[in-house]
């Protein structure tokens, strides 16, 4: 019989004789063991094949020099008889000074274009006042205020006048004479022109009655806005009164 076998059968002869606990830790020894021969065996394998994975890349990917690649090339001696290349001289290397510091010219101005714009108006005058409104006598003559036959007055817009019952200067009252579209009271014996009476006429505004006497001159209005005046010749009595009157047109 073997002896490897005899080692056998007595350690399991052994075995059978021992309780269960060190039955238990020979089974634990038993494995650890085998765990690390098997381990043992995985990392020796893995290093093996890395060396060799490793040393077949190298050899195939590295290529053998060539000799005749690998040595320089011998300098080519210069020619005796050619000449040596130029140096560039200094003058021609160097910046010309005055060349860089010069005032760069400065390009001539050209005048500024000329003003063709028309001047600015200058401020207009004040205009020239207006002329005053030239005029012309339409009648001048003598009328009698009458106030006895009905017929007071007298329209003097027409030329020459006409009878009304009051018109535009009449009679009313006693030595009173009346102008419904206004009248005023002159203050000298001369009878005013045109431009007296407007101004007179323009200064006293709402009359329409005046108590005269023998003398007495006046202005008064017609109803078409005409101007008149009137100096009393005489007065008669309460209801008869005497003028000389004038008429004037404007423009």
């Amino acid at each position: 019989m073997p002896a490897g076998r005899r080692r056998s059968e007595r350690f399991m002869a052994w075995y059978r004789r021992q309780d269960a606990g060190i039955k238990a830790a020979v089974i634990g020894a038993f494995g650890t063991l085998c765990g690390a021969l098997l381990g043992a065996v995985v990392t020796l394998a893995v290093a093996l094949i890395a060396v060799l994975d490793g040393g077949g890349t190298s050899n195939l990917a590295s290529p053998s020099p060539d000799p005749s690649s690998s040595a320089p090339a011998a300098p080519v001696p210069p020619d005796a008889t050619s000449e040596p290349p130029s140096s560039p001289s200094a003058t021609d290397s160097a910046p010309n000074p005055t060349e860089e510091e010069s005032t760069p010219a400065v390009p001539p101005t050209s005048p500024p274009p000329a003003d063709t714009s028309p001047p600015p108006a200058s401020d207009p005058a004040e205009p020239p006042p207006l002329p005053a409104p030239t005029s012309r006598v339409r009648w001048h003559g003598s009328l009698a205020l009458d106030g006895s036959a009905g017929v007071r007055g007298w329209r003097l817009d027409a030329s020459p006048p006409a009878r009304a019952p009051m018109g535009d200067l009449a009679i009313r009252g006693s030595a009173e004479v009346y102008a419904p579209f206004g009248i005023t009271r002159w203050g000298t014996a001369a009878l005013p022109d045109h431009g007296q009476c407007a101004e007179s006429l323009n200064t006293q505004l709402g009359r329409q009655a005046l108590s005269v006497q023998e003398g007495d001159v006046g202005c008064f209005v017609t109803e078409y806005e005409r101007v008149g005046a009137f100096r009393v010749r005489a007065v008669r009595g309460a209801e008869a009164i005497d003028v000389e009157v004038v008429v004037w047109d404007v423009g």
